[in-house]
């Protein structure tokens, strides 16, 4: 049953490529671009899939929150290379990651769903404010799955750039993830705190940011160093004209992963 507060997916029946994901709360009049209205009162106590109005109501999944509900103050990493590259990395629920930086969460997410029930997730970023949007945006992603990721993330305001975190934690991590511009000693830092043979992780948008940190890389003993970017093309599914859309989500970012190794 559909609670208030709970997270929602529009469509249109009239036109299914319209689609809205909102807050329920009470009091609130949704309006679509043709006029049409539906008040979220009447969608309390419906199930999902319900028909109101002219209205489909759904429960939106994990992609459709990251792309159309998050809330956001920083570029996010897309759906397609944040999940592959915790699949990559072999994140599971035994694992122990470092994630630098928390930006608005989109990849916070992706790791948490890999690592419930018993994981461990710690995010760093500098900025206050993108950590307190980033719990807001868990807090809603909570709702929406019903289930408490929060108890297997902490958070920490700090800046790694100017501040040591060789003595910061006491455990070593399985994985660590880098989502910054400028890697400059950053990878020999997190080369101490990784397990022997644990993985790493970084996302560039462009390329002589990829050849820095493939040298970097190479020179700071880790091996199997890979560099993979993902193009994701949608079809129309109109079965008499079956085609591509015209418009295609091709490079977002550089996924470069690698492995750490002892002499």
């Amino acid at each position: 049953m559909i609670k208030e507060g709970d997270i929602i997916k529009i469509i249109l029946i009239d036109d299914p490529s319209k689609q809205y994901i909102k807050k329920v709360k009470k009091g609130v009049i949704f309006e679509d671009h043709k006029r049409n209205k539906l008040t979220f009162e009447d969608i309390i106590n419906k199930h999902y899939g319900a028909i109101i109005n002219n209205f489909i109501i759904l429960k939106p999944t994990t992609q459709e929150f990251i792309l159309y509900y998050l809330k956001r103050k920083t570029q996010i990493i897309y759906p397609k290379d944040s999940a592959y590259l915790a699949l990559k990395l072999g994140i599971n629920p035994n694992s122990k990651v470092l994630e630098v930086s928390a930006g608005s969460g989109a990849m916070s997410i992706i790791l948490l769903k890999y690592l419930y029930p018993t994981g461990l997730l710690i995010s760093i970023d500098k900025n206050l404010d993108f950590l307190l949007n980033t719990k807001k945006n868990l807090v809603d992603f909570c709702i929406l799955e019903n289930i408490n990721y929060l108890k297997n993330i902490f958070f920490l305001n700090f800046d790694v750039f100017f501040k040591s975190i060789d003595n910061l934690f006491k455990i070593k991590f399985s994985s660590c993830i880098l989502d910054i511009p400028k890697l400059n000693d950053i990878v020999d830092k997190v080369f101490n705190l990784l397990d022997n043979s644990g993985t790493i992780g970084i996302i560039l948008p462009t390329a002589n940011q990829v050849i820095e940190a493939i040298q970097k890389l190479k020179s700071s003993n880790f091996c199997d160093i890979e560099v993979e970017e993902i193009l994701l093309r949608k079809y129309k599914t109109n079965y008499q004209r079956f085609r591509p859309f015209d418009i295609m989500t091709a490079h977002t970012a550089y996924i470069i992963t690698a492995k750490k190794f002892t002499s």
